[in-house]
């Protein structure tokens, strides 16, 4: 499964820049469930900090994935 977005919650200003850089960690990871993907979610969090040269890393909130759909149907659910 690919990730179409990545939306940020609760984690404070800038948190767009983060679900940002997280998503360009993982543009073309497939994964495989997603719990894959929440397993590793923490340490792509801290990732995205680093590489954005900042001294600390939100303690609150998540990322919300939005997944592409593998047969190109998108469901209201």
């Amino acid at each position: 499964m690919k990730l179409l977005t990545i939306e940020a919650t609760d984690m404070g200003n800038n948190q767009d820049e983060i679900a940002e850089e997280v998503y360009n960690l993982v543009a073309d990871h497939d994964f495989k469930t997603e719990a894959e993907f929440y397993e590793m979610e923490g340490k792509l969090i801290t990732q995205a900090c680093k590489n954005l040269n900042w001294q600390s890393v939100p303690q609150n909130g998540g990322l919300v994935p939005n997944w592409d759909s593998s047969d190109g149907e998108f469901s209201n659910a």
